[in-house]
């Protein structure tokens, strides 16, 4: 996250029954998204309320922060307001969060029932909100290309979810070997719970938050995406070399063999390499609660003086100086990635 900190006042965070929430949401396509409250979770959900989505945040917080949704609907909220939208500010894409667990089918099948027209559930949903002065320290800018798309006052299964974007899992690569079981429970069975709930309630469309480490290690200078294929194709797991590459591969192969079944479903898993980067407001960034596991907030908590110091990785790799070399992606352009992907999807 941006190294200044920025004033903030209270913001607008109410919870709402299950009635209210829905008709918040009529009208409106809705997204889930697990693990939304996360580095790639939240600018992903910023620009899908900046496309003009409603969004449901489903996350248990155990590496997150609430804080990060209530800066993530004030930049929404400043986008319109930006573009002098004659849309009321009562119409604006909606923004709720529920606080529940991936490992749990029922605590997932809630959510999906809370947002489905014939719902009996009670849940605690929060409406995520910002007054516009919060952050009062914020220089907001946005690009001059205006990426919102009229948002629709009818369309089919409005009201209900009709996506998902799954990020909800467990991701450092060392810790996975000291707990693998806890990852394969967390990633693995994560992803069952998710797509039995799906099959329930008719959700057709999953965008999957695969990895990079899929590929697993290589003696060749360059890594072909065919090298690595679903259904038995390619290398398979072969040169996996951690238990977190494994569960994501495995990952993989559940979401084709459920779509071979299926074949009205829809699913697309994205292979990332390092994201890094954050919002250019600086609102919003790689700020784990827990322990850092990527270089960018270990190099920024150092600067912060929250550590000090940045351990270098490796000493004799056939580089120029002998440390490691990494592949970086900015993360807004991986969250822009992810908007296309849902907007192609048919509903």
């Amino acid at each position: 996250m941006a190294s200044r900190q920025i004033e903030s006042t209270p913001t607008m965070q109410k919870f709402i029954t299950v009635e209210q929430a829905r008709a918040a949401m009529v009208g409106k396509p809705i997204v889930l998204v697990t693990g939304g409250c996360g580095y790639i979770g939240s600018h992903t959900t910023l620009e899908l309320l900046v496309a003009g989505w409603s969004v449901v945040v489903l996350d248990n917080l155990c590496n997150s922060n609430l804080e990060a949704l209530n800066r993530v609907y004030y930049l929404a909220r400043e986008y319109y307001m930006s573009m002098g939208s004659s849309i009321p500010s009562s119409q604006f894409p909606q923004l709720h969060f529920v606080k529940a667990d991936i490992r749990e089918r029922q605590q997932v099948a809630n959510v999906l029932q809370a947002y489905n027209a014939a719902a009996t559930t009670r849940l605690n949903i929060v409406q995520i909100g910002a007054e516009r002065n919060s952050y009062r320290n914020a220089s907001v800018s946005f690009q001059t290309v205006k990426t919102a798309t009229p948002l629709k006052t009818s369309v089919e299964g409005a009201g209900k979810v009709t996506h998902v974007i799954h990020f909800a899992a467990l991701k450092a690569v060392g810790e996975s070997a000291q707990k693998p079981l806890e990852y394969y429970y967390t990633n693995v069975c994560g992803l069952l719970n998710v797509l039995s709930v799906l099959d329930e309630f008719e959700v057709k469309n999953i965008v999957f938050s695969s990895s990079a480490v899929v590929y697993g290690s290589t003696n060749g200078s360059y890594i072909s995406e065919d090298s690595v294929c679903t259904g038995g194709r390619g290398q398979g797991a072969g040169m996996l070399t951690n238990p977190y590459g494994r569960t994501k591969w495995m990952d993989e192969e559940i979401l084709n063999d459920w779509c071979i079944a299926n074949p009205s479903v829809q699913a697309l898993a994205l292979r990332y390499f390092n994201p890094t980067g954050c919002h250019p407001s600086g609102l919003i960034g790689e700020d784990p609660a827990g322990i850092p596991t990527n270089l960018m907030p270990i190099v920024l908590q150092t600067y912060q003086r929250r550590r000090s110091k940045v351990a270098v990785y490796g000493s004799d790799y056939d580089t120029k100086d002998g440390s490691g070399v990494r592949d970086f992606i900015h993360v807004v352009d991986l969250a822009k990635g992810h908007i296309l992907k849902a907007q192609a999807s048919p509903l």
